[in-house]
């Protein structure tokens, strides 16, 4: 019986502990989520120059993969 009593008694302590740890989790990210909120512009505004700068890139490749492939063909042509 005392046993028990101690196993369960340490059962409350170690499910206290992990309460406490979701509380702390739970904070830190409502104060990230408010975060977010308060700067959804700066980020949004940041992920739009990423993103020009990929399609910048994407587009500059793109040219030069057409016009290395048109010469390619041409060259292979002309050798037949």
């Amino acid at each position: 019986m005392k046993d028990m009593i101690v196993e369960l008694k340490q059962t409350v302590k170690d499910a206290a502990a992990r309460q406490d740890q979701a509380k702390q989790d739970a904070k830190r990210i409502e104060k990230d989520m408010n975060e977010f909120k308060n700067n959804k512009d700066s980020k949004l505004q940041q992920l739009q120059v990423y993103c020009d700068e990929i399609l910048e890139l994407i587009t500059e490749t793109s040219r030069s993969i057409e016009g290395g492939g048109k010469d390619s063909r041409c060259d292979h042509q002309s050798q037949t």
